[in-house]
């Protein structure tokens, strides 16, 4: 399983420009997709939490429970 956080980055102007929010990147064991969804917050430890929560969830709904 892989999960990490990021800020996107962007050229603009000639120059990089970091996002404002977080989003996150995950993929469950046995898939090849990897999967990226926005987080919507600009504090990094909250959106670890959300992403952790995000991944729980699917890992239930994956397993069935």
């Amino acid at each position: 399983m892989i999960a990490l956080t990021y800020k996107p980055k962007r050229m603009r102007g000639g120059k990089r420009v970091v996002g404002r929010l977080y989003r996150g990147k995950y993929r469950l064991g046995g898939e090849s997709k990897i999967h990226d969804v926005a987080l919507g917050v600009c504090d990094k430890q909250v959106a670890e939490q959300k992403l952790a929560a995000i991944v729980r969830d699917c890992e239930k709904v994956k397993f069935g429970l």
